[in-house]
């Protein structure tokens, strides 16, 4: 293999760094040296607009700062210990929760919160197979989040036999009735759909879905993985729905220093899966270390402090009106602009169309981010939360001059 001959001769600085380079280049990733707020340095020293990657951005001073105190103490430990910094971040996140969303699990990534989430849902509601959520759902990497397809011979896959897909986000109500609602152990609801179109669902809609899972016993789970923290403009949708048992937030949590992300459950469903045994069952290795939990509190302060929500809903209005008008003055390219805050897609005329666009926005100065497993021809945009109106107005400036080549 080719990492492995990395390893079994020796080699310059340069030329590992070339190879890395080189190999980078070839599987389609960005070879990248810096990054600060949503910009880019690349190995050739050209900057580059992130508009692909979401979460929380780059090198923010003060989380830096508190988590480089944090590594001077302690930075990594196991879920042996328990430390100040885990009970801080514990009540911070639980301060800015639902009363009910009590039980705080910090993971490493946004696929350990899912798939956290799903083994709470198995362990309420252990004999049941499925579960569901709406087509366009972001559900991630994790073996229990993955579709049935993508199973296939995994040996992990008797964790959800079954899966329902719900195949409309918006009216088919006669559909989502007909569910074999005594199978399924949880619904996941994305308030935002982030898989491929951006598209924010119906209040009614989640309400709904929220009646029938207290009329069958089924958890209502909340992914806020990609459309949390920010992304689309509040901290948390929790607080809009009433009833919510468990809710999953992603990268944005931690505040781009360490790698973070947490799932939230009530209380009394915990209580009633571990019987007063040891939750740790639910936990990672090490997952809660002191320094990802100070980047989490640190970021929960900066959003806060900096008022990152109303700045993502102001962000917003400008995406609208650039994209809608960039897609008016381009018709034949740009069928349709969805989204909201810092999360926007741009359904496309065809697959070659955003490939092509995808390749001269990145030659132009922005890097654009083409959904995986894609049936549509999408392109999307996720800003990142530290992305200021600067960067904001370079990014749009780059689109535009990416479709201006493509129009030649």
């Amino acid at each position: 293999m080719a990492q492995g001959n990395v390893l079994e001769q020796p080699r310059s600085d340069m030329a590992v760094k070339a190879f890395v380079q080189d190999d980078a280049v070839k599987r389609g990733a960005w070879y990248a040296t810096q990054a600060q707020s949503a910009t880019l340095t690349l190995g050739d020293g050209a900057q580059i607009v992130d508009f692909a990657s979401g979460g929380f951005g780059y090198s923010h001073d003060y989380v830096v700062k508190q988590v480089n105190a944090q590594f001077d103490k302690m930075g990594l430990t196991t879920r042996v210990f328990f430390t100040p910094a885990l009970a801080e971040f514990c009540v911070r996140l639980a301060g800015v929760l639902p009363k009910r969303l009590s039980s705080i699990y910090p993971c490493n990534a946004g696929d350990e919160a899912l798939d956290g989430a799903l083994k709470i849902a198995k362990g309420y509601n252990p004999h049941r197979r499925s579960i569901a959520y709406f087509a366009g759902s972001s559900l991630g990497n994790s073996v229990s989040g993955a579709a049935p397809k993508e199973l296939a011979g995994n040996k992990h896959q008797q964790l959800f036999s079954a899966f329902e897909h719900i195949v409309t986000p918006t009216n088919d109500i006669a559909q989502l009735e007909a569910l074999n609602w005594g199978d399924i152990a949880a619904f996941v609801i994305e308030p935002v759909l982030c898989a491929e179109r951006i598209i924010a669902l119906e209040p009614d809609l989640v309400a709904f879905i929220q009646q029938k899972c207290r009329e069958n016993g089924a958890l209502c789970i909340l992914n806020e993985m990609a459309c949390g923290f920010g992304a689309s403009g509040p901290l948390t949708y929790a607080h809009h729905y009433n009833d919510v048992d468990v809710v999953i937030l992603g990268a944005g949590l931690s505040g781009g220093v360490i790698p973070l992300s947490a799932y939230a459950a009530a209380g009394e469903i915990v209580d009633k899966i571990y019987k007063g045994k040891d939750p740790a069952l639910h936990a990672t290795t090490t997952g809660a270390n002191p320094a990802a939990c100070v980047a989490g509190i640190a970021a929960l302060d900066v959003f806060s402090q900096e008022n990152y929500a109303y700045q993502t809903i102001s962000h917003g209005r400008g995406f609208k009106n650039r994209l809608e008008a960039l897609a008016a003055d381009h018709s034949w390219l740009i069928k349709k602009v969805e989204g909201l805050g810092h999360l926007w897609s741009l359904t496309l005329a065809s697959f070659d169309d955003a490939k092509m666009l995808k390749a001269a926005a990145a030659a132009q100065g922005v890097m654009l981010r083409r959904p995986r497993r894609a049936v549509m021809p999408v392109l999307q945009i996720r800003a990142p939360l530290m992305a200021c109106d600067e960067e904001i107005a370079a990014g749009l400036d780059a689109l535009e001059r990416a479709v201006g080549a493509l129009n030649i």
